[in-house]
């Protein structure tokens, strides 16, 4: 998730009451702050996933990356949004290597 503040956490959300969190909320400079109340600021997210890793990606710059074994890649691919947000979603792509 990333937040309005330039920060972003990580989760698993095992089912709907059980969430790990994995990244409490962390500040980066690649993420698009909103400079006032109803403004658009477009953040692009990325996640690759390799034998080894899971990075993960905001605006085109890795924002962490996580090892395989801590991080749960595999299952369903879903998107959470919060109340009173103004999201578009251009794409998603999914490729298995």
């Amino acid at each position: 998730m990333v937040r309005r503040d330039g920060k972003y956490l990580i989760e698993h959300r095992a089912s709907r009451t059980l969430v790990h969190e994995i990244v409490p909320w962390t500040e980066h400079p690649a993420i698009s702050r909103f400079p006032a109340k109803g403004r658009d600021v477009p953040n692009d997210l990325a996640v690759e996933a390799t034998a080894t890793t899971v990075d993960l990606y905001v605006n085109g710059q890795k924002i962490t990356s996580l090892p395989r074994e801590h991080a749960v890649a595999v299952g369903l691919v879903g998107l959470k949004v919060g109340r009173g947000l103004s999201v578009h979603v251009t794409g998603v792509t999914i490729d298995r290597q």
